[in-house]
């Protein structure tokens, strides 16, 4: 046990942007990543790097569908009176910030050896305002602005 069963990875290296309202999670496009367990009872690391320029801040989470069953959080806080999340971050807003938004969380889920596992980023931006994935917020096209490219590993650990 504990050895690697395989891996897969979504790259994302084109902009996307997301305006929203405070407390409603968007799903990040292109931020979704699908593994099928070759062994019973095999780990799920799951690793996120995101490249995200917020204007005020944002909140970011990870769900879990088993064969289509449906989305649900994984790994979050259990405090009832607060947003349920894995990392939120703090931005300044300013127009060339750059925030790296990482995640590493080793999943258990319970399934049968044909599953497919999918996993999907979400998101949203603090007091309605707008995230952008892998630009920055101004994202003018000079050598003073940012381009960044973000990913999405999961990692089967065989039992």
């Amino acid at each position: 046990g504990g050895k690697v069963g395989q891996i897969v990875q979504t790259v994302k290296t084109t902009e996307t942007s997301q305006a929203g309202s405070t407390g409603t999670f968007y799903d990040v496009s292109g931020m979704t990543v699908a593994i099928t367990p070759t062994k019973a009872s095999s780990k799920i690391l799951v690793q996120l790097g995101a490249q995200v320029e917020p204007r005020y801040a944002f909140i970011v989470k990870v769900q879990r569908d088993i064969d289509g069953a449906g989305y649900a959080d994984i790994f979050i806080g259990t405090d009832p009176r607060a947003s349920q999340i894995q990392t939120a971050t703090y931005g300044f807003g300013g127009w060339m910030d750059q925030i790296t938004s990482g995640y590493s969380y080793l999943d258990s889920p319970s399934y049968d050896l044909t599953d497919v596992i999918t996993y999907k980023m979400q998101w949203h931006e603090v007091n309605s305002g707008v995230c952008h994935l892998n630009s920055s917020y101004d994202d003018s096209d000079t050598s003073d602005y940012w381009r960044g490219a973000s990913s999405f590993t999961v990692w089967e650990i065989l039992a």
